[in-house]
């Protein structure tokens, strides 16, 4: 017989693109634990509490699906036997913004070459097409290598309080702005932005939203000289376009410590910095981590409900 699941969490209100934070019980046959949301699976963590029976996972309801998506509480043991309990949630729909960004030949020029060219890959005599490759391939490619960096994460937070926005700085873009890319009046390719473009002084100093550990620190892709940051429980923060990367991979870093400069590297027009937050690598809604008071009520809150232990936690994933 599958393991038993028993969800403790009442309220789980989340916004599309956004996500909330469950506790859960499960039995100790179980080896395998956490909450799937369509096709996205996100591992629950044990030894948080006194309680070696109860988890707590973080889980998403990302921008690509369905407000009537339901999320399964899941746990399966040694032998593969799998339990699922739909436990209630309330997802707030949200419509995001249409853009359309020019693009002309100078910045093809000027980009093409160099992201191939840094990516290790062939150059392409059609600039048109060598852009699609890159706003493509290349884009799903630097999903998959921050997929790889965020596989594992810390089993205890250690962000305290609402994550540091990147001072004196102005939005250009949004999360889950739907772009489409015009060149000489045609619309030649569409695309998700999976974060904030924030943008203040040329080469302005990039600092970390919240205490953690570097987990990458190199060239990526579409986003350029980056770094990404572990926060614990599956929280990561992504910093991209960088001009300069002051921090190594496996470095333990402060809330607010520099790891870089803003830069235009990357498929970037301008010097800013791309910011992201992710969940085990899927690109959730920063503006709920500049907030303390959404922080304290669907996290703090949760954490606070049973004794915590004093042993190290562990990843059920």
């Amino acid at each position: 017989s599958p393991p038993t699941v028993e969800v403790l969490s009442q309220q789980h209100y989340l916004k599309l693109g956004g996500l909330d934070f469950m506790l859960y019980k499960v039995s100790p046959d179980a080896v395998r634990s956490g909450v799937a949301v369509a096709s996205y699976f996100f591992p629950g963590t044990a030894g948080l509490f006194a309680d070696p029976t109860i988890h707590a996972a973080f889980f998403a309801v990302p921008q690509d699906l369905d407000t009537k998506t339901a999320a399964k509480a899941v746990a399966e043991d040694a032998a593969g036997n799998r339990r699922e309990v739909t436990f209630h949630t309330v997802v707030k729909p949200r419509t995001f913004a249409n853009k359309t960004l020019e693009i002309d030949d100078p910045f093809l020029e000027r980009k093409v070459p160099e992201i191939l060219n840094a990516s290790r890959l062939p150059a392409q005599p059609d600039l048109v097409q060598g852009y699609l490759y890159v706003n493509r391939t290349v884009r799903q490619n630097s999903e998959v290598r921050i997929k790889e960096a965020t596989r594992t994460s810390l089993p205890t937070p250690r962000w305290e309080g609402a994550f540091l926005r990147q001072p004196n700085s102005a939005p250009l873009a949004g999360f889950g702005d739907r772009r489409s890319y015009r060149h000489n009046g045609e619309i030649i390719d569409t695309q998700t932005h999976l974060g904030y473009d924030l943008a203040s002084l040329r080469q302005a100093p990039v600092v970390a939203a919240s205490a953690g550990t570097v987990v990458f620190a190199d060239y990526l892709g579409i986003y350029g000289d980056a770094v990404i940051i572990d926060h614990g429980l599956g929280i990561f923060s992504l910093y991209g376009h960088l001009s300069a990367i002051t921090v190594k991979q496996g470095q333990e870093v402060q809330r607010g410590e520099t790891v870089g400069r803003t830069g235009e590297t990357g498929l970037a027009g301008g010097d800013h910095l791309h910011f992201s937050v992710m969940l085990y690598g899927v690109h959730v809604d920063p503006v709920e981590w500049w907030d303390d008071k959404w922080i304290r009520d669907h996290v703090n809150a949760k954490l606070e409900q049973y004794p915590r232990a004093t042993t190290t936690a562990t990843h059920d994933g």
